[in-house]
């Protein structure tokens, strides 16, 4: 765990146990796709890495919840997907807050 940003014991008493609890779901559901055989190794031209991180997990995890937001309501091999004008908005707000 990183040092939090709050200055108040009480909001770090509070922050705390939220995000250990978001570890571990997340963690829970990478296993979940670990045995069905989707989670992948992310390696870098200048890190090789034998075994999955926190970070493989992760982004498994955002990408599954990426695929089910916007496949929703488009075939599962279709050429095109169609994109409701709420996942076009939200995709956009993540976007912009992630730059």
């Amino acid at each position: 765990m990183e040092t939090q940003r709050q200055w108040s014991d009480l909001t770090i008493t509070r922050t705390t146990p939220v995000l250990l609890g978001l570890c571990s779901l997340v963690m829970l559901a990478a296993v979940r796709c670990h045995e069905a055989g989707l989670l992948s190794v992310e390696s870098t031209a200048w890190y090789a890495k034998p075994e999955p991180t926190f970070s493989d997990c992760l982004r498994l995890v955002r990408s599954r919840i990426w695929q089910a937001r916007i496949g929703r309501g488009s075939e599962e091999r279709a050429d095109l997907v169609q994109f409701p004008r709420e996942v076009v908005d939200a995709l956009i707000h993540s976007l912009a807050t992630a730059a």
